[in-house]
Formats: structure tokens, sequence, C-alpha cells
């Protein structure tokens, strides 16, 4: 038997089932915080619907884990417009969205990009598997500033938001990688409040859509001839070194984060960039404390601190090697 529920019917049995059990919701908002909300529906014939939600200037997320007694057919009349990142992390899902020409179906650890424009259709959640995922819904315009059309996919959703027309970014679903599930497991643990959570959780979403567009370029390179796998480790590696250069693993660590050996990972990186992959890092630490001494608002020994060198001259001496001056030089 399937249920046939609508998204507004669905948050009336979550209020309904809150009215019965006030531990199960959490509603919190200030003018210096995300309003965050938390609900859960127990219901017979139903089964178990658990949903997190937070909604921020330029984005929302959700997490949402099913356990049910019956297939579910959920309707939504008007999906936003917009950008959505899909993550399944456990559990499958099928959609069919009115103005998609094909229908979506999702498996476990499988990832994709949706743009949407008031997008109408539904969804199908099984009976009796576990269920859980994390949607990232992007406003138009933040998207627009954040991914110029310099890329082929980021260039496919610029023209599809041009026309108005709902797509994938990707045909085929994305892999979700150990990096992916580490800022995943980050947004769904994460318990800074006010500012800090703002600032967490956007790091959070700009680091999950990086990793998720550069995983398609990657493969659309690899469809075409253009890329090799060594050239795809040593971009993925690129990146991730961007994105943690401050909080950088152990080369053992590295090589098992992207399941390969460390001479493979040293090797491949070095080739692709001509350096290696600490000597880079570096650089993007030294870049890093040149932009914040140059702000004014860092001491030499803050950014030292901050950079994690147990001594400020050792430091200074990095620095001057790197720019050719001192770091007092940006103080004066």
């Amino acid at each position: 038997m399937r249920l046939r529920l609508t998204e507004s019917l669905l948050q009336d049995l979550m209020l309904e089932s809150h009215a019965a059990n006030e531990d199960k919701v959490e509603v919190s908002s200030s003018a210096a915080s995300a309003i965050k909300l938390t609900r859960s529906v127990v219901k017979p014939q139903l089964g178990l619907i658990f949903q997190q939600y937070q909604q921020h200037e330029h984005f929302t997320l959700a997490a949402v884990q099913t356990q049910l007694e019956n297939d579910i057919e959920l309707t939504t009349e008007a999906m936003p417009t917009g950008v959505n990142m899909n993550f399944i992390l456990s559990g499958s899902l099928f959609t069919r969205f009115s103005t998609l020409p094909h229908d979506i179906t999702m498996g476990q650890a499988k990832h994709n990009i949706l743009y949407t424009n008031n997008t109408s259709g539904y969804h199908i959640f099984r009976k009796g598997q576990l269920f859980h995922n994390l949607h990232i819904s992007l406003s138009e315009s933040y998207f627009k500033g954040l991914c110029p059309p310099t890329s082929r996919s980021t260039e496919r959703v610029h023209t599809h938001m041009l026309k108005q027309m709902p797509m994938l970014v990707s045909p085929n679903h994305g892999n979700i990688t150990l990096q992916m599930q580490q800022a995943i497991q980050g947004v769904l643990t994460c318990e800074f409040m006010g500012p800090m959570q703002k600032l967490f959780m956007e790091a959070k979403v700009l680091e999950l859509l990086a990793l998720q567009l550069n995983q398609f370029e990657l493969e659309q390179e690899q469809q075409r001839g253009d890329a090799n796998p060594n050239k795809m480790l040593a971009e993925e590696l690129k990146l991730y070194l961007q994105l943690h250069y401050l909080n950088l693993p152990g080369i053992k660590e590295l090589a098992r984060i992207f399941a390969t050996n460390e001479f493979r990972l040293k090797k491949v990186f070095r080739e692709r960039f001509g350096r290696g992959i600490f000597s880079f890092a570096q650089e993007l630490r030294l870049q890093h404390a040149h932009e914040l001494l140059a702000s004014g608002g860092s001491t030499v020994v803050e950014v030292a601190e901050t950079l994690g060198y147990s001594h400020a001259n050792h430091f200074t001496n990095a620095f001057r090697k790197y720019f050719g001056y001192p770091p007092s030089k940006l103080k004066k």
C-alpha cells in the first residue's frame, strides 16, 4: 500500500505529534542565529519520520531520516527556485518532477545537484528501509555570486537559470567521497550557536559544493578523454589542500583519505604541480598569513600561532623566504 501525503499535511502531522510529545521538537531563533527546527512523527501505518531543518540567510539545510510502515508518495506543489544539493546517506529515493524530462532515482552514497524553478512533483519513500539524506538548498542569487559560468557544469546551470528550466548538473549521480562524509558529519553534529554556527555551516556548505562541482568536472574530463586517473587524483588532492591547509593531516592519513599509497600520492601531485604536497600547503598558509597581516587585525605572534608555528621567529623566517620581506613590514 502506498500512502499519499502533501508536504503541508506532513508538517501538520509533525506538529500534531509535537503536541503529544513536546520533547521531540526544538525551535530556536534570534537575530544572531539561524532558525533551527527539529521534529519527528511516529504514526501507525506511517512509521518514523525525523527531520532537522535550518534556515540561513542564503541557504537552508534539511536532514531527514525515515523508517516507514508503508510506501509514501510525498507531493511537492512548488519546489522553490534555487540550487539543491542532495546527499543520500542510506536507502534510496525516487523523484519525478513535472518539468524534468526524466525521473530521478538516487541510491545510497550518491549525490547530485538539481536546479529547480517553482517545480512541482513527488518523491517516493520506500517502506522498511532506513532512509537518511541531507538536502541543502541555495538561493539562485547566492549560487550566481559564488559560481560564475567559468566551467562546463556552472555554465550549464547559468544557461538553465536564464531559461528558467530545471536540470540536473550531472546525468550520472556522483559518489559521496570520504571528504564529503567528513563535511556532512560536521553539518549534522554542529554544536555552535549564533554567529559561530553561521560561519561554520556556511563553510561546510561551500566545501560540499566545491567537492561536488569538482567531482563532476573531473568526470566530464575523463569521459572526453582529457583526464587520466593520476591527473584526477592530483586535482582532487589540490582542492582538499585548498580547503584544509590550516589543519592538514599527515601523509599517511592523506593516503588513506584518497584510497592510495603515500608514494603515488606524492608522485602524482609533484608531477602535476611541480612541488610537494606540504610545500603547496605551506604556500597557502603563508598567503593566508599575508592576508591576515595586511588587514591589520592580527599581530605577527597571533598569525604565527594561527598557522601552528611554535615560535614567531620560525614564522618570520618562512615568511621572509617566501615573500622577500619580513611580516613586520605589513604592520607599519
